[in-house]
This record gives C-alpha cells, structure tokens and sequence, in this order.
C-alpha cells in the first residue's frame, strides 16, 4: 500500500505540474498576443505622427516663406526710393552666346552660384540648403532667395552673378 500511495502522490505531482504549465504557457501567449496588438498600434500612430510632422515641416517652411517675402516688402516700402528702378532686380542683360556654347540652364547657374558663396564663405550649408528648397517659392533663383532671406546682401549678389558668369 505504501508504494500504492507513493505512485498516486507521483501522478498527482506530474498532473499538477502539466496543468499549472499549461495555464502559464497559456498565459504567456495571451500575454504575447497583447503585446504583438499593442506594437501593431503604436506602429500606427507613430506613422500617423510622422505624417503629420511631415505636413506641419512644409506648412511651416511655407509660412516662413510667406513670412519673409512679407518682411521683404515691407522693408522694401520703408526704405527710401534712390530711383525709378523696379523694386524686384532685373535679369542680367543677355550675353552674347560663345561660338560652340551652348547657354547655363537656370539650374546650372543656380549651383554655379551656390558653389561661389559656399566657397567664399557668404552662406553657410544649411543657409543654401533652404534657399535651394526655396528657389521658386520665394524668388526664380538662388541669388533672389538668398537676398530675400537676408543670407546676402546686394553686393555679394552681385559679385556671385559676374563669378558665374
């Protein structure tokens, strides 16, 4: 009777554990099942969030661009008028085309420019970042953002044109 009851406090033993490892594996899984749920959630607001990030950064640079083309005017109307000249600078007078040239694209001006005042020192990086973002927005070239930004002034401009000539 005595090995009786020993085989009997075995098997209660062994069942017992099988049970109690079935109920934490089942919820172990449960448990895994949440956090699987929960990542798939904030996954999704994270792109939510980012997408909204995104438009709030182009909204932004279109108010500072409006912003600055709004300063420009303003400063523009308070300063003093020296002539009849149009308040915008005019485009450089046409150059003859060399004999087997073919003329500088916009863009290759504008990087033809930017090359200058970055290697003079006129603008920072980041500063021709942004007027590059903004060529077009804000003015037709590099040159005319980067004065309406207040990067350069009308003499540097001026020397950045006849370098890239």
């Amino acid at each position: 009777m005595g090995v009786f009851l020993s085989v009997l406090a075995l098997s209660f033993i062994a069942v017992a554990g099988i049970l109690v490892d079935r109920h934490l594996r089942a919820r172990f899984e449960q448990e895994e099942r949440d956090l699987v749920a929960a990542e798939e959630d904030v996954k999704t607001k994270l792109a939510e969030l980012l997408s909204e990030k995104r438009k709030l950064e182009s909204d932004l640079i279109q108010a500072e661009s409006q912003l600055t083309v709004a300063d420009w005017h303003a400063h523009e109307q308070q300063m003093p008028k020296e002539s009849a000249a149009p308040a915008t600078p005019l485009p450089p007078p046409a150059r003859p085309k060399a004999a087997g040239k073919p003329p500088m694209t916009s863009n290759q001006r504008n990087e033809r420019q930017g090359r200058w005042l970055l290697s003079n020192g006129k603008i920072s990086l980041e500063q021709h970042e942004k007027a590059v973002r903004l060529v077009g927005q804000v003015a037709p070239d590099l040159l005319q953002t980067c004065l309406l930004l207040n990067y350069i002034d009308k003499d540097t401009a001026k020397k950045a044109q006849e370098a890239s000539a």
